[in-house]
């Protein structure tokens, strides 16, 4: 904080400039010139000395580590818990490893020596550590559980002039030592019933009307899923084990007692919008290390060029207390069927040209999809059908009719034939517009 005659001063009233401040102990010197409602005052010098930095977990942080893994062995060197790498910050500024810090290792191993004098079989721990400073140490062995791996902690000590003096160092990473690495393990999206590699659609609400829509969309897997009735799961494998991966729960990730193979997490898949996701497998038990996993959840398309239309519909009539939209869509009830499901009549409207509304003759209905009570259109394009028409108590007068009636396909033929066409159409009308729409 820059203060003038006893008031702050905004920094865009001023710059500093510094001069030998690089090094412990320099005598430093910062110059403050100023600038906008303070130009032409004369620049103001401070001299001090460079002191050294605090080596605590409040500025000193890892930027990055990695876990080690045995390929398959028993045992490792303790050297090779080097081999995780940890690169260290300072802020923003990465730091030298053996100039501005060193790392020291601790793990828990069994010991069997004190489990035997207690006459227990229950297993009992000590710790171990590892300081690369001793290079005798760096060839001894570690042996790794095979089914939890080898948890480590690594700390970290300062050493050169820049650091103030810190001899039981800062604890700066964790990582696992495991057998092998699950960033190799081949991820697939599989069809529960085919077998065969499959994409994910996107489960609509407007399709499904149920409130769960998130959950619907969890990314499946074949532990944790196996009785869901989601039609594919997420089937991972690696060349170093026999047959498929077990899902662990998220929640033991980081418990000592690892278990299974492979986790994520499963709650944070839950997604209500389509498109590219992505989430990040960790190994677990065996396996270590981990894998960024990119999916898409299809949006499907329900085009209504593409629905079957059952041709066996009964004559419609049309009665004083039945409109002519309603008695058409309570004949199409169960007949209209698409993607291998029938169509709500909730999710398409028809239209027809009024004045061929007459008893005992055909009349071309054009049905497209609706807008529904949430506002979302599930039905795209259009599909043109012939129904017949038993007879007319009295001419409809509704709103929706008369509404229906301008939205007739203009290219509608003039005269109607009395027999019902035993065919469908789905030729676009010259005005009528077709946008997608998902379910």
């Amino acid at each position: 904080i820059i203060k003038y005659n006893g008031n702050t001063v905004s920094a865009k009233n001023y710059s500093i400039g510094y001069k030998k401040n690089k090094n412990v102990d320099d005598t430093a010197t910062a110059t403050i010139s100023w600038k906008g409602s303070l130009k032409g005052t004369a620049k103001t010098e401070i001299t001090y000395t460079v002191g050294k930095c605090d080596f605590t977990t409040g500025n000193i942080t890892a930027k990055s580590v990695s876990d080690v893994f045995t390929n398959g062995k028993s045992t490792i060197k303790k050297s090779d818990l080097e081999k995780s790498k940890v690169v260290l910050v300072n802020v923003k500024k990465t730091l030298a490893k053996n100039r501005d810090y060193r790392l020291v290792y601790k793990y828990q191993v069994i010991d069997s020596t004190a489990a035997a004098a207690e006459g227990t079989d229950t297993p009992k721990y000590k710790e171990e550590t590892y300081d690369p400073q001793n290079k005798a140490e760096g060839s001894q062995t570690i042996t790794i559980p095979e089914e939890t791996g080898l948890d480590v902690t690594v700390y970290a000590i300062p050493v050169g002039s820049s650091y103030k003096e810190n001899t039981d160092g800062i604890q700066v990473a964790e990582f696992r030592v495991a057998y092998y690495n699950i960033a190799q393990a081949k991820l697939q999206l599989i069809d529960k019933t085919t077998k065969k590699a499959t994409p994910i659609y996107f489960v609509d609400d407007t399709e499904t009307k149920r409130a769960n829509l998130g959950a619907l969309n969890r990314l499946n897997n074949k532990t944790k899923n196996a009785n869901s009735t989601a039609p594919y799961w997420l089937v991972v494998s690696h060349s170093k084990a026999n047959g498929e991966l077990e899902f662990s729960n998220f929640e033991n990730k980081g418990n000592t007692a690892k278990q299974k193979d492979y986790t994520y997490d499963y709650e944070n898949t839950a997604t209500t919008v389509a498109g590219k996701q992505s989430v990040t497998i960790y190994g677990t038990g065996k396996f270590g290390g981990t894998k960024v996993f990119k999916y898409t959840l299809v949006k499907k398309t329900y085009d209504l060029k593409k629905a079957i239309v059952d041709t066996k519909i009964d004559p419609i009539t049309i009665s004083e207390t039945t409109d002519a939209n309603t008695a058409i869509k309570d004949a199409l009830e169960g007949k209209i069927t698409i993607n291998g499901k029938q169509l709500d009549k909730a999710y398409y409207s028809v239209s027809y040209d009024a004045s061929k509304l007459q008893a005992g003759k055909a009349l071309k209905v054009t049905i497209t999809g609706a807008v529904d009570d949430k506002g979302i259109q599930a039905y795209s394009g259009f599909k043109t059908i012939s129904v017949k028409i038993a007879s007319v108590s009295t001419p409809p007068q509704e709103e929706e009719s008369s509404q229906a009636s301008s939205e007739a396909p203009s290219e509608a033929p003039s005269e109607v034939p009395s027999e019902v066409p035993s065919e469908t159409s789905s030729e676009a009308p010259s005005e009528t517009s077709s946008t997608d729409a998902a379910a």
